[in-house]
């Protein structure tokens, strides 16, 4: 049995840390991995000591890795910024102001993929 997807990013991610980097850059660091594994992986990294910043793109990410494991959301669309600052709360009340707000019954951080992907990204994007 060869080593899975799952291990090799894990394994991966480790290496780079024994490097012991002031800022460690990571593109897609859940992709492919169970929803536990994505949560446990999500949550040694915000409990790294030292110093380290970890710098994320996470593309669909699950709300419970952003509400436990996020300290700054940056959400993009079309290489733009459309949201900057503290995760779930304080991103939740900023699309409500904008007129999105997020229906009970739906997962903040999909409402968000969706916003982001759709029409309304390329109008609010841009600057007037």
């Amino acid at each position: 049995r060869g080593v899975s997807g799952g291990e090799r990013k894990r394994a991966a991610i480790g290496v780079e840390l024994m490097c012991s980097p002031a800022v460690l850059f990571l593109d897609e660091p859940t992709s492919g991995l169970d929803a536990f594994a994505a949560q446990s992986v999500m949550e040694c990294l915000r409990d790294l000591k030292g110093g380290v910043t970890v710098v994320a793109s996470i593309h669909q990410p699950r709300q419970a890795i952003v509400q436990s494991a996020v300290h700054r959301l940056v959400l993009l669309s079309q290489g733009r910024t459309l949201y900057q600052g503290p995760p779930l709360e304080a991103a939740l009340a900023w699309f409500e102001r904008l007129g999105l707000p997020c229906p009970d019954n739906c997962s903040p951080t999909g409402r968000w993929v969706r916003t982001t992907t759709g029409r309304w990204a390329g109008r609010r994007a841009g600057s007037r």
